[in-house]
């Protein structure tokens, strides 16, 4: 697994979860979490597979 993918789960996702229990919980701020982890997770992704490609791993 890629260490950004770790870090991302590990600190970025839990500092999130946490924050957000603070809020109260409605499908609006769910629906922002959601949509944050994902662009984040593409961004993640697309940095990789730029990088397998260009050192011809993939």
């Amino acid at each position: 697994m890629c260490t950004k993918l770790r870090i991302f789960k590990s600190n970025l996702l839990s500092v999130l979860l946490y924050g957000s229990e603070c809020l109260k919980t409605t499908a609006t701020i769910e629906r922002k979490l959601e949509v944050f982890q994902n662009k984040f997770l593409r961004r993640i992704m697309s940095l990789l597979a730029k990088h397998d490609h260009k050192h011809g791993t993939a």
